[in-house]
């Protein structure tokens, strides 16, 4: 795991571009959240990451891409070296594949690398997991959460006994030094969210919050009272959570009875 815009990404397609250039029948199998997320169909490295290998790829020296290779221009459906979600390398017969979660496209050959990318972000990710275990021998599984999610303490804990569990920090980031820090320590006292881009924490500090005051609330066994409306609020996220609270008002008390909060579900 790794705090916010470590890079992370832009290494391993780096390391994948390196290896798809020079070893003989490599090949990788990338998976994020969505299909279009894996491959949009551009070359724009903001907009996927089929998009940053082949933006890596445009500006590479002629000499090093192999021959053969044709790459996609913008608009365009593809060349049979450069197609959506596949990247083959003729000269070294490695091929670069992509499938959203939702896809077992692939899942049934054998790959030389398996990367996930934000794989807490996906819904189904332990059904992922399973899946990937015969498929490769080396699997990268990023993510970056928003908040704690007892799926990946699990996963932690696991991968820390088999000894291949790595956590990054702000640290690790060679173009971000203590002066860097000590910026994001002072935005800290503003905004919260700013400790996202420092460590891979998923708690915040109480003295922090947005709502310190709710550590005060009393909490008890609640029943529903019929004599009183019965109210629901929600808070929509986008990228966050979605929350979902049903309350009563006594006159004097709110009354929170329930509450649903997820994330990337219909509701």
């Amino acid at each position: 795991d790794k705090p916010r815009e470590m890079g992370l990404t832009w290494l391993f397609v780096w390391y994948i571009i390196w290896r798809w250039l020079f070893k003989q029948g490599w090949s990788c199998f990338i998976i994020s959240r969505k299909e279009d997320e894996v491959d949009d169909g551009t070359a724009n490295p903001e907009g996927s990451i089929f998009g940053k290998i082949r933006w890596g790829l445009n500006r590479l020296p002629e000499e090093l891409l192999p021959t053969g290779f044709i790459s996609r221009t913008a608009g365009k459906r593809g060349t049979l070296t450069d197609l959506k979600l596949k990247l083959i390398n003729p000269v070294m017969e490695s091929v670069i594949h992509g499938s959203s979660s939702a896809s077992h496209t692939g899942r049934s050959r054998r790959y030389s690398l398996v990367f996930v990318d934000e794989f807490f972000a996906i819904e189904n990710a332990f059904s992922i997991y399973r899946a990937l275990q015969s498929v490769s021998k080396v699997k990268a599984f990023v993510t970056t959460l928003a908040e704690f999610d007892p799926r990946f303490e699990q996963f932690k804990e696991l991968s820390k006994q088999r000894g291949d569990y790595i956590s990054l920090t702000w640290r690790d980031n060679p173009f971000k030094d203590e002066i860097w820090y000590q910026q994001q320590l002072e935005k800290l006292k503003f905004d919260p969210d700013i400790i996202r881009e420092i460590e891979p924490v998923y708690t915040v500090n109480p003295e922090l919050r947005y709502y310190p005051e709710a550590d005060n609330v009393e909490t008890k066994e609640l029943e529903y009272n019929p004599d009183l409306p019965l109210y629901a609020s929600i808070d929509i996220g986008s990228n966050d959570m979605t929350v979902i609270i049903w309350y009563q008002y006594t006159g004097e008390k709110v009354h929170v009875l329930e509450a649903f909060f997820d994330r990337r579900r219909d509701l």
